[in-house]
């Protein structure tokens, strides 16, 4: 039983029997890990964290043989990520990043880039960065770490040039050209727009992202594709993005290219 140590950020946190809570945790060394912190509820000073999701925490653990469940003896809180109570639209956008990295990143598998960009990301998001823009930015990024990214290079079919209109088949997993659209007749009209948005958003840091002006109607095209692409290809619940359009509304402007 090795004894290892890391931060990590909690994406889950339950109660377990009537002493213990079970987190899992997206840490910077080892990726997705779950631990059981025993006493953390009838001894709550035994760690020196809240122990709800969105904290980040410096962890010590004790490495199981036989399961995937771990044993943390120390959790001690970096930087608490909770939003306050007139944030709500922060709530549901961080809720989302969270969820994403549950649901796609593996077990136990280290992602270090990934990490930094879930980081990287809640603390846009608490500058009251766009949340639509922050949000599609994660969503692209993310699908390129972790290998699910669409296939936006070329055309997926015939491996074409597509820099200007083509067509988005979320069957197919990326752009389709004029001549192989009928391989999916459901694909989506993308404009050139959304193509160099995508591209400028894959090779640029989540702090230049920031001060990108996209659109409206191309983010909304944009959070369109990746939302179906990711139920289609993840398995993603559907609930997770529907965020509601009023509170969208008041995310701060994006602003027009």
């Amino acid at each position: 039983m090795a004894i290892l140590n890391t931060k990590g950020l909690i994406l889950d946190s339950i109660d377990f029997r009537e002493t213990s809570k079970i987190c899992t945790f997206f840490s910077k060394d080892y990726g997705k890990i779950k631990g059981i912190l025993k006493g953390a509820r009838s001894s709550p000073s035994k760690f020196k964290s809240n122990l709800d999701k969105f904290s980040l925490n410096h962890l010590v653990f004790y490495t199981s043989r036989n399961s995937q469940l771990h044993l943390v003896s120390q959790c001690d809180m970096i930087k608490d990520f909770s939003p306050s109570f007139d944030k709500i639209l922060y709530l549901y956008a961080a809720n989302l990043t969270l969820e994403l990295i549950d649901k796609i990143m593996p077990s136990e598998e280290k992602n270090e880039p990934i990490y930094e960009l879930l980081l990287d990301t809640l603390e846009a998001l608490r500058e009251n960065d766009s949340m639509q823009r922050a949000l599609v930015s994660f969503e692209l990024k993310v699908l390129s770490l972790s290998g699910f990214e669409p296939h936006i290079n070329s055309c997926v079919s015939c491996f074409a040039s597509v820099d200007d209109e083509a067509y988005f088949s979320t069957k197919l997993g990326g752009l389709l050209c004029k001549g192989c659209r009928g391989k999916d007749p459901l694909s989506d009209l993308v404009s050139g727009g959304l193509i160099a948005t995508i591209n400028y958003i894959l090779n640029s840091s989540v702090s230049a992202i920031s001060r990108l002006k996209i659109n409206k109607a191309v983010a909304d095209k944009l959070q369109q594709i990746l939302s179906s692409f990711l139920v289609f290809h993840a398995q993603i619940d559907p609930k997770l993005f529907r965020i509601p359009g009023n509170l969208m509304e008041k995310s701060s402007e994006i602003g027009n290219v």
